[in-house]
């Protein structure tokens, strides 16, 4: 039978935040658009690094956030092949533990169906689901098979582009210059002294041989990483009752690689795709100038991608709110169903619900411009490390007027038979 339940009919634009707060792909694609790629590129201290970080942002933005749901959709297709309904891929993890937890989550499925579509998606639990069998379990043990297989292939997928952007942010730059020099430092000084600089300090170009090397070492990491945390959650979702670290902990994150509206990556597997990028940047740097500053800024930027709303909300709920009225404002859903368990009216809920939106759109934005003044300010540390260091080597290879003439006592003055004309 339908669901007799009636949806909470948020404000539009309240339950549009709400499916953006929770979609984890989109949300984090429009905050690397915005907070990221934009500074990026007007920060950017000459022509050629301009160019390199459109190419970089391009590659990201298209990969994670255009194609990684196109090619999700493709998985998404085929894993769910055979099933009574594809809805049945939307479940959560937790919902495949057991049979009582199978029927639990069934059931919050179709609330869930019923409230993001704002009532017209009437989902009916397909016949025989319901009952505990081992039918029913067959079917969940298959749900499972077909979840992770569906996450394994999607984020190796993703993965191994992310490896390799930092050596297509090189090879671009290769064929501009003609040489495998770090961008952020051109200009800085010329060529000569740049050259001069990296030779002091033992810092030579990675040769062609390195760069395959790397290459491989990269994409024998986004296929192993992924495959072991599919191939482990599996594991950890087919038999429950074994008990091991690595396999209570994997039930625990399991809830974060959940897709979203059935193709759009949680935040799990995003932790691992861009996990996968930072790996490739280091190892793709050119220079130890380049190691410091993509080292800084991605674990910075990192932070922010998936930790900076938290943070304001955090900071800011403390600063402006009690202690009862923090969980209505972390997110819309912590928002409602506080409120739901309490019994508010929907008046209540809608209003409260408002608040906690405007709230998140105001922590974004404090997110966005926490992370366009980190890139600002990663630019001018680096410029002044090198600044620095070649100050240094011009000190140190300079001839100092003090030093006598070899075979001479200290003196100042030139030896005297110099001096007689």
């Amino acid at each position: 039978m339908p669901s007799p339940l009636k949806p909470i009919l948020l404000p539009k634009w309240v339950h549009w935040t709400k499916t953006f707060q929770e979609t984890a792909l989109i949300n984090r694609g429009t905050l690397d658009a915005l907070g990221y790629a934009l500074p990026m590129v007007i920060f950017t201290r000459n022509a050629l690094e301009r160019k390199e970080k459109i190419v970089d942002r391009t590659v990201t933005l298209s990969s994670a956030f255009l194609l990684a749901p196109l090619h999700a959709l493709l998985f998404y297709n085929l894993f769910s092949r055979g099933l009574a309904s594809k809805k049945l891929m939307h479940l959560p993890y937790k919902a495949l533990t057991s049979n009582r937890a199978f029927h639990a989550g069934l059931k919050e499925l179709q609330k869930t169906l019923l409230q993001d579509s704002r009532g017209k998606l009437n989902w009916a639990i397909p016949k025989g689901l319901l009952g505990n069998n081992q039918a029913v379990t067959r079917i969940r043990h298959k749900l499972i098979n077909n979840k992770t297989h569906m996450l394994m292939w999607d984020t190796i997928t993703e993965a191994l582009i992310f490896t390799n952007i930092g050596f297509i942010n090189n090879w671009v730059s290769r064929k501009t210059t003609g040489k495998n020099r770090f961008v952020g430092e051109i200009g800085v000084a010329s060529d000569k002294q740049l050259d001069a600089l990296h030779q002091a300090k033992g810092n030579g170009e990675m040769t062609k041989q390195d760069e395959i090397n790397r290459h491989i070492i990269n994409s024998i990491i986004a296929v192993a990483v992924p495959s072991a945390i599919a191939l482990g959650l599996k594991n950890a979702l087919r038999n429950p009752k074994k008990s091991t670290l690595v396999l209570n902990t994997l039930r625990k994150v399991a809830p974060s690689f959940d897709y979203k509206k059935g193709i759009y990556l949680g935040i799990g597997s995003l932790v691992v795709i861009i996990g996968m990028q930072m790996l490739g940047y280091i190892t793709a740097a050119r220079s130890k100038y380049e190691l410091m500053e993509r080292t800084l800024q991605e674990s910075l930027a990192n932070y922010l991608f998936f930790l900076g709303e938290p943070t304001w909300a955090l900071l800011l709920g403390r600063a402006l709110f009690s202690k009862a009225q923090r969980p209505m404002i972390h997110s819309i859903k912590s928002c409602m169903n506080h409120l739901s368990s309490k019994g508010a009216p929907p008046s209540q809920i809608n209003r409260l619900a408002s608040r906690a939106a405007g709230f998140y759109w105001f922590s974004f934005a404090l997110t966005t411009a926490t992370l366009a003044t980190m890139l600002w300010g990663k630019n001018k540390l680096t410029t002044r490390k090198i600044q620095r260091d070649l100050a240094t080597l011009k000190n140190q290879t300079s001839p100092n007027p003090y030093t006598p003439q070899t075979g001479h006592p200290k003196t100042l003055y030139p030896p005297i038979t110099q001096r007689i004309t």
